[in-house]
């Protein structure tokens, strides 16, 4: 079932979706940092549609008009709708930010290590200070 773009294998997956390189033209970067400062403006909720039962349908997320806001335009023209979310967007934006978070976390990690080996460093030398300190006081006459 199906067409080019969407298919929809029963019994397996939901739908896949086309994301061949050769498909896609207009590739523009996509700054991770301002990517996560844009969904932490984002009012994560949750919520149920109207006319459903709120005890049955729940769902969690962003609004439309809020993730369009925030990224339906990119330079090139409008990634989406104000009132749809698609779900590839919605990834796409995900996948970004968990690049963006890994990223972070090497950095992290990194300047966690060098400040490891610089607080080593200044134990030691405190230690040797205090060693000839305690060494002076024991040596001393009144």
């Amino acid at each position: 079932m199906g067409n080019a773009d969407v298919s929809v294998i029963e019994g397996q997956v939901p739908y896949t979706f086309t994301s061949d390189k050769n498909q896609k033209e207009n590739f523009q970067p996509v700054e991770g940092e301002l990517v996560l400062r844009k969904i932490s403006g984002l009012n994560l909720t949750s919520w149920n549609y109207i006319g459903h039962d709120a005890r049955k349908f729940r769902h969690y997320g962003p609004v439309a008009q809020e993730f369009f806001g925030a990224f339906g335009h990119d330079g090139i023209g409008n990634i989406g709708t104000s009132t749809t979310i698609n779900s590839g967007d919605m990834e796409g934006i995900l996948m970004v930010a968990v690049q963006a978070l890994e990223k972070r976390t090497g950095e992290f990690h990194q300047e966690n290590e060098a400040l490891k080996a610089e607080n080593s460093e200044l134990k030691a030398r405190l230690e040797a200070i205090e060693r000839r300190l305690s060494g002076n006081t024991n040596h001393t006459t009144h």
